[in-house]
């Protein structure tokens, strides 16, 4: 299943923010080599922190982003979420293809049915 790409009038206020925030962040990165320094200038601290974690416009989060938020390994939150719905799966086949790689995102609502009390 594949995302459904949105231009920017489609998108909604906090999707529009979240775009430009990333734009900014790629661009300041991209043309400083990387240099962290230089963005932390360009940024108050407190905004470079909401940059690094922000989750709080997403639909969508990573098996990893679950499990930083729970104190479990990625892998298990693979296993729990497995046959769930409101899981989004890809598979790709890996070089030659001797090895299937599968990325995983898994939707609001869903983490929401088994962790009723996690915030994002």
């Amino acid at each position: 299943m594949r995302i459904p790409i949105k231009t920017f009038e489609e998108m909604t206020k906090p999707e529009q923010r979240l775009h430009i925030e990333s734009l900014i962040e790629d661009f300041i990165l991209g043309e400083q080599n990387g240099n962290l320094e230089f963005l932390q200038t360009f940024l108050s601290d407190a905004a470079l922190e909401e940059l690094k974690h922000s989750t709080a416009y997403r639909d969508y989060f990573t098996p990893r982003d679950i499990a930083e938020k729970t104190g479990r390994h990625p892998d298990t939150i693979r296993k729990l979420f497995r046959n769930d719905p409101g899981v989004k799966k890809e598979v790709h086949s890996g070089r030659n293809r001797t090895k299937t790689y599968t990325t995983m995102l898994i939707s609001r609502k869903a983490v929401k049915r088994r962790f009723p009390d996690l915030q994002f």
